[in-house]
């Protein structure tokens, strides 16, 4: 069971999800049904036992509460807590009466296989203690080895077997061996015969292998396999050049797949969406193809990661606003606008436009294979605690659109009420909600709308340049996939998300001879809430337009055209284009090195900004670099209006300001000493507010790498959530690194998600307690 916000729960639930025993002997004592369910079937005792809270777990039970009450999907308060990995809770659980082997849902799903895919070890032990493994099939006991080697956890796969798979495997190795694979899990059937299972007949693994679906399963293996255990930014290649002739697979096994008899690989897919396959064949379709074939692909290898993501996004905008139903249908005209736009248009032959078109055509056509791939997974799985529900095309849209829902929102809300929104990051863009709040209110709304921080340093010999990116956001975002892009004969690499066909961020390396550019970008967002007014369907939205402009521009001049064509007003960002193919190292830089461009709601205002980096840097901090663009946000009257409250309200708004942004004095003081990359992660990770840093004037969102988590005023689960790096030199491989979570340094706690602080109910389903992670390198 995922964390939910205790405000979308019935208060018995909400009560339980706190453990706040008083109020839950209140409400019973009131009459309440102990056994009552939210509006997914769980009960309080789910919600007791995903967060923890043993007293409560006692006290409900105590008062009639049955132990195996099931939700929707026939979950258990044991699978809960075992999801949520609450030990104590899931071993009171068991004292009362509860099941181990309890199984859920279409799939079956005992909490063992919960614990298996977690690589949750005391948990695995207890479970298997209480006797998850005593009564169970044989299928059974394999089912909970495959989750655990599925997800790269050796540990828990080594306990399954010391513990009773073993013996399993060498009774009846040759059908075990069989049954991983028919599974798709190469890597556990080669465990399994080093453990001495015979190999079946080859017969019958030829006929699983040479099928296309079950072939995706054993590179979604390999995938796992290969990812690293302990950090969570997982590397993944999607490669569909040529044909769909292969499927490259990052962060250790780099190995390439010759994906063959194309033919039915292409009749299956096909299948998937009928529809969509019919206008492919009216257009390019042997590339299309290739894009719906990627998009598959991406789905089905992560899709349990999918799943975890639009779960929390779901969460997230429902804290948000009032208008989920209205965003979702505004999803669903702008797709079809996009789409049947490209139908109309694509047929161009090599002029810009048509090009242009066929892009958002493949686009259109990665989204299918997408929810498609995801799907084909989630049957696979089933139902049950850790199995997938159904995704319908708006979640895939939703997933891709996350940064353009930032004013996608207060645009409905404007439509529909007149005003942005209540949540304080759109309300501070109203003059009559501003005027009412408070200067910590109108500081934490700031740091909240702030979303990322970037450093473009040049080597003071001019032998390299020096790019990062930090993303700011919620804290709810931070699963996170590298991904390597090989489509078409485009290359490029960027971090991302899960179900996200772009970076967000943005952070792209583009390496190709005929492009070398590298993309970083900031959001200014804007402070006028007229300007939401402009918002429209018929358009392209942001994520869209960026992946149409890295696939066709060969320089940072043609991308700003390429990025403003049919301008949504959505995720108003500054995008910085650095084209490598203009810088020589130890030589003078050339012009077109460094192309800015600014965009807000019916208008967008780029140049050529190479100069400054012969004064060493550029700095990027959500504050519009180009005036025309900070005056027509509304940025200009928005301080104007703050600094006549006086001085308190006038320091407040300051990171508003280009020049008295705390970012910007920073940067000012600290670029110059960047002469590395080991420099250049120390400053996008650094946090002084602890040390004393002058700039951070006492709170932490003030600071490169915001940690607002920490403020002592208002504590939230907001901020600096990474770090990417690269130089001149890596780009041109393919190479960055990057770490995943808020910072660490200069004294500062690992991030946690610990019980009992006040943003312990945000949604964060999918990720790991703590963040304390280590740069990677990330290469193709």
């Amino acid at each position: 069971m995922a964390q939910t916000k205790e405000s979308n729960s019935p208060p018995l639930h909400a009560a339980a999800a706190r453990g706040d025993l008083g109020r839950l002997l209140a409400l019973l004592g009131a009459g309440a049904d102990v056994d009552a369910g939210d509006p997914l079937g769980r009960s309080a005792l789910h919600y007791a036992a995903a967060f923890g809270h043993v007293d409560a777990i006692n006290l409900l039970l105590n008062r009639g509460a049955a132990v195996d009450a099931a939700d929707d999907v026939g979950r258990h308060a044991l699978h809960s807590a075992v999801h949520s990995g609450e030990l104590a809770a899931a071993r009171a659980l068991l004292d009362r009466g509860a099941r181990a082997d309890a199984a859920a849902g279409a799939g079956r799903m005992m909490p063992l296989n919960i614990a298996a895919y977690r690589g949750d070890l005391p948990m695995i032990r207890l479970l298997l203690d209480r006797g998850a493994l005593k009564d169970v099939s044989p299928e059974a006991r394999i089912v909970s080895l495959l989750h655990a080697a599925a997800q790269g956890h050796p540990g828990a796969l080594d306990l399954l077997l010391e513990r009773g798979g073993s013996q399993m495997v060498a009774h009846d190795g040759g059908s075990a061996v069989a049954f991983a694979v028919k599974q798709g899990q190469a890597g556990t059937a080669m465990t399994f015969a080093r453990r001495g299972a015979e190999m079946p007949p080859a017969t019958q693994l030829f006929e699983v292998q040479d099928a296309f679906c079950r072939l995706l399963q054993m590179l979604a293996a390999d995938v796992r396999e290969a990812s690293s255990t302990r950090f969570n930014l997982q590397s993944l290649v999607v490669g569909a050049a040529g044909q769909m002739r292969r499927l490259q697979v990052a962060e250790g096994a780099h190995e390439q797949l010759l994906l063959r008899r194309e033919e039915e690989h292409a009749r299956r897919l096909q299948q998937l969406e009928e529809a969509h396959a019919r206008r492919l064949l009216t257009m390019e379709e042997a590339h299309a193809r290739r894009l719906l074939a990627a998009g598959y692909a991406e789905g089905f290898l992560t899709a349990h990661r999918m799943a975890d993501q639009l779960e929390n996004l779901k969460v997230w905008v429902a804290g948000r606003t009032n208008h989920s139903t209205d965003i979702v249908a505004w999803l669903l005209k702008q797709d079809t606008w996009a789409c049947r736009q490209s139908e109309l248009l694509s047929s161009g032959g090599a002029s810009g436009r048509g090009r242009f078109w066929r892009g958002v055509a493949d686009l259109c056509a990665q989204v299918t294979g997408l929810q498609a791939g995801y799907n084909v997974a989630a049957a696979q799985a089933g139902g049950g605690a850790a199995g997938l529900p159904p995704m319908t095309r708006s979640d895939v849209l939703l997933l891709n659109a996350i940064g353009d829902l930032l004013d996608i929102i207060p645009a409905i809300s404007l439509t529909k009420t007149g005003r942005p929104g209540p949540h304080p990051t759109d309300a501070v863009a109203d003059p009559a909600a501003a005027a009412r709040m408070a200067p910590a209110a109108l500081r934490a709304a700031l740091a909240d709308r702030g979303h990322c921080s970037v450093l473009i340093r040049l080597a003071g010999d001019l032998s390299d340049i020096y790019m990062g990116h930090t993303a700011w956001f919620s804290f709810s975002f931070m699963i996170r996939i590298f991904k390597f892009y090989d489509l078409d004969d485009r290359r490029s690499s960027f971090s991302s998300y899960p179900g996200m066909l772009s970076s967000l961020d943005d952070f792209y390396v583009m390496p190709d001879s005929d492009q070398r550019l590298v993309m970083l970008q900031t959001t200014n967002g804007v402070m006028d809430k007229t300007l939401w007014s402009l918002v429209t369907e018929h358009s392209l939205l942001a994520w869209q337009r960026v992946r149409l402009a890295n696939a066709l521009a060969r320089s940072g001049e043609e991308w700003v055209d390429f990025v403003g064509r049919h301008n949504s007003g959505t995720y108003n960002n500054q995008y910085m284009l650095l084209d490598l193919k203009r810088f020589r190292p130890g030589k003078a830089i050339e012009p077109g090195l460094l192309w800015v461009v600014e965009q807000i709601p019916g208008y967008q205002h780029s140049e050529d900004v190479t100069r400054l980096l012969e004064l060493g840097y550029f700095a990027s901090f959500n504050v519009p670099f180009f005036r025309e663009v900070y005056d027509k946000a509304g940025f200009g009257k928005f301080t104007t209006a703050m600094a006549a409250r006086g001085l308190e309200f006038e320091e407040a708004v300051e990171g508003a300001s280009y020049q008295l942004a705390a970012r910007s004095q920073i940067f000012r003081r600290d670029a110059g000493s960047v002469q590395s990359l080991d420099g250049l992660k120390a400053i996008l990770r650094s946090n002084g507010f602890k040390a004393g840093d002058p700039y951070a004037r006492g709170h932490p969102g003030n600071a490169v790498c915001a940690r607002n988590d920490l403020d002592p005023i208002k504590p939230r689960a907001t901020g600096c959530t990474d770090g990417k790096v690269t130089s001149y030199h890596a780009a041109l491989e393919g190479r960055s690194w990057a770490i995943n979570g808020p910072t660490s340094e200069q004294g500062l706690p690992p991030f946690s998600w610990g019980r009992g602080l006040p943003f312990s109910g945000e949604p964060h389903r999918g990720q790991p307690v703590k963040f304390d992670f280590d740069w990677q390198e990330m290469r193709p």
